[in-house]
């Protein structure tokens, strides 16, 4: 069963972004994550955005956040945006409705 981070955030400071967005990704990648969705809020244009990405399944999702490759990535988040991320499983195909 797939599982999604959903990370609401506020950007405070582009170049520090810049820095960060790099290792986050490629730190997803190096665990299989998939963005789903990734981008201001509709009708926001103050620096608030949202993040989707998929995984596997919860563990993988939990193994991603305690990883050392993530790890780095947070080092250069702080001061770069306030976050607000959390992780949860999906639904099981045939249980959609």
């Amino acid at each position: 069963m797939p599982a999604y981070v959903v990370n609401h955030l506020e950007l405070l400071d582009e170049a520090a972004a810049s820095a960060y967005r790099p290792l986050a990704e490629a730190s997803v990648r190096e665990f299989g994550g998939r963005y789903l969705a990734r981008g201001a809020e509709a009708g926001e244009h103050t620096g608030t955005r949202v993040v989707i990405i998929e995984f596997d399944n919860l563990a993988t999702a939990l193994d991603w956040w305690h990883s050392q490759a993530y790890a780095q990535a947070l080092a250069l988040r702080d001061g770069a945006m306030r976050c607000t991320m959390v992780i949860v499983d999906g639904l099981a195909h045939a249980a959609r409705g």
